[in-house]
């Protein structure tokens, strides 16, 4: 049987899972938590499609390397402004570090801290507050502006964009 066959008898039998030509995947885990990476999403996490529009930010004038530590830093980039109120648990805590070091030691580099790290955070606190008062119907619009300005600042492309942004190659000795 031709390798082009077997594949397709895999995909069609759902042995491999199928993420639209992207180099980046979004994988979403139970709690909210999401990360991007370069790697299949793990089993407990779902994984989507990441939008065109933002996996030509991380593929234009950037090199493999910047999309992988790009994909590294995602959970330090989120987790930013949790650790910057000293609200961190301790699952976190250990994300952070292990992210830090996973982005010294991959890709020698460190994340810079980034203010619409902690305006995305602002606008998902609002999004949930405008959720719980969505149960009055006449807050409906209410909601659905505040999800239309989240979306607006804070969609795929924007975070990866600024992610990029924020990543500083170590200093000498940092390491």
């Amino acid at each position: 049987m031709h390798p082009t066959h077997i594949l397709a008898a895999c995909l069609f039998a759902g042995f491999v899972p199928v993420v639209h030509a992207a180099d980046v995947y979004k994988c979403s885990r139970e709690g909210g938590e999401v990360i991007f990476t370069d790697r299949p999403c793990p089993p407990d996490a779902r994984t989507e499609a990441v939008p065109q529009r933002a996996r030509e930010v991380l593929e234009d004038d950037t090199s493999d390397t910047d999309r992988t530590c790009a994909a590294v830093a995602e959970p330090l980039w989120a987790l930013q402004p949790l650790e910057a109120g000293g609200q961190l648990a301790d699952e976190q805590l250990l994300t952070v570090r292990t992210t830090r070091e996973r982005l010294r030691s991959e890709c020698a580099m460190r994340l810079a801290v980034s203010a619409l790290a902690h305006e995305c955070r602002e606008r998902t606190l609002q999004v949930t507050a405008a959720v719980q008062r969505a149960a009055d119907t006449r807050r409906n619009d209410e909601l659905a502006s505040v999800e239309a300005e989240y979306d607006a600042r804070c969609n795929d492309e924007a975070r990866l964009a600024d992610i990029l942004r924020h990543l500083r190659p170590l200093a000498p000795g940092e390491g």
